[in-house]
C-alpha cells in the first residue's frame, strides 16, 4: 500500500514538472512571437517614414477629389456586395 502511494506522489510530482516545463517552454515561444510581431507593427519605424516622408503623404492626399473618392468608395461598395452574394 504505502509502495503504491509513493509511486503515486513521485508521479504527481513528475507530472507537475512536465506541466512546469511546458508552461515555461510556451512562456519563452510566447515571448519570441511578441518580438517578431514587434517586426511589424513597430511604430517608430512608420513615425520614421512619415518623418521623413511628410510632404509626399501630404500631397497624396490632397490630390485625391471628391469625385475620386466617391468613385473608390463605390467600387468598395459593389465588390464588398458581390463577395457577400457569393456566401
Amino acid at each position: 500500500m504505502t509502495d503504491l502511494k509513493l509511486e503515486q506522489s513521485d508521479l504527481n510530482e513528475n507530472l507537475k514538472l512536465g506541466q512546469l516545463d511546458i508552461i515555461e517552454k510556451l512562456k519563452i515561444e510566447n515571448q519570441e512571437l511578441k518580438e517578431k510581431l514587434k517586426k511589424y507593427t513597430n511604430p517608430d519605424r512608420n513615425k520614421k517614414y512619415y518623418e521623413h516622408n511628410k510632404e509626399l503623404v501630404i500631397s497624396r492626399n490632397n490630390n485625391i477629389t471628391r469625385e475620386q473618392k466617391k468613385e473608390y468608395n463605390k467600387k468598395y461598395y459593389e465588390k464588398k456586395i458581390k463577395q457577400n452574394s457569393n456566401k
